[in-house]
């Protein structure tokens, strides 16, 4: 990444590969599906969240088929 602005540095280091910046996330989100499907862990994302995920990508599928503006409401 490169600042458009003089004499600023970067936020943090550079990652070369995607893996390299997501691996700790990766095997947090990892370790935590492998316990909560052994019945050991705790659900951090409750069902209604994933209904609201679909529920956003539907509309968001929907206002490009029909180029038009589509309320979540």
């Amino acid at each position: 990444m490169t600042s458009t602005e003089p004499e600023t540095n970067p936020p943090g280091p550079r990652y070369d590969q995607f893996i390299e910046r997501f691996e700790r996330a990766f095997r947090a989100e990892t370790d935590a599906f492998t316990l909560l499907a052994a019945g050991t862990g705790v659900n951090r994302t409750p069902p209604r969240d994933g209904l609201v995920a679909i529920h956003i990508a539907q509309a968001a599928a929907e206002s490009i088929r029909t180029r038009s503006i589509i309320d979540l409401d």
